[in-house]
């Protein structure tokens, strides 16, 4: 039923024609609905369809949060409210991050390691962990910004070293992915390392190091039995490329 429809005073329907009299006149008390009494029902309606829009925007936005927080749709308000607030402590931030890398958001994580970051700029830890988001994000030249400060900080972790040199060759600087290859392959050199290795002999293939790509996997061979093949195809190829270059010469 319209608010205007209804007397004010006895709450009873006033019939439509009356309410075309000017002014309308309630044929069961007498009550004259005043200009001033239109324009309260008007407003009252307004205000009732604007509040029922806000309800149902605040269902659609409480079903949306549910859906992308899961099981922390609750304890991640606090942490979301600290964060956009800028008074979130590191464990609040590390934590955010860790939510929503288990809710595979990775741009989320970023952001609040950034924030972690930026509050705790000597923590080389906190670098590391963020440069392998960024990574993972194909964000390569973000990933090795945050690679480059957190060896310039006495920081030596070899996945760190291994992700930093993907970026670095992922960023056609292949000189400086070079150095941190053979880092990673100089802190270990008893354990075979295929992964670093394969990278390490692709890349010196790029640049046209081909004597030392040879020396790299002829090396590897001789930790076992096991390594006696090891990327036999790519050696082969290698030698015939350093004769080829050795002839041309």
């Amino acid at each position: 039923m319209n608010l205007q429809e209804c007397c004010p005073r006895c709450r009873l329907i006033v019939p439509a024609e009356r309410m075309v009299e000017i002014p309308p006149v309630c044929p069961h008390c007498g009550w004259i609905l005043s200009k001033n009494e239109e324009d309260a029902g008007g407003y009252l309606n307004r205000r009732f369809r604007q509040a029922a829009v806000l309800f149902s925007v605040g269902l659609v936005a409480g079903f949306i949060h549910l859906v992308t927080w899961d099981s922390y749709f609750v304890s991640v308000i606090p942490l979301k409210t600290r964060q956009i607030l800028r008074i979130a402590s590191t464990s609040d931030l590390l934590r955010l991050a860790q939510i929503c890398e288990d809710r595979k958001n990775p741009e989320c994580s970023e952001d609040a390691l950034t924030a972690a970051v930026k509050k705790n700029p000597d923590d080389v830890s906190l670098k590391e962990n963020l440069g392998k988001i960024r990574y993972q994000m194909g964000d390569f030249k973000g990933a090795a910004e945050v690679y480059t400060e957190y060896f310039n900080q006495g920081g030596r972790q070899l996945e760190p070293a291994f992700l930093y040199a993907k970026s670095l060759q992922e960023l056609d600087r292949k000189g400086e992915a070079a150095q941190y290859y053979e880092f990673i392959l100089e802190k270990k050199p008893e354990t075979l390392q295929i992964t670093v290795t394969q990278k390490y002999v692709n890349l010196l293939k790029e640049i046209g190091q081909y004597q030392r790509a040879i020396e790299l996997i002829e090396s590897i061979r001789k930790k076992g039995s096991n390594a006696a093949y090891f990327l036999d195809a790519e050696l082969q190829d290698l030698k015939k490329k350093a004769r080829s270059r050795s002839r041309s010469t």
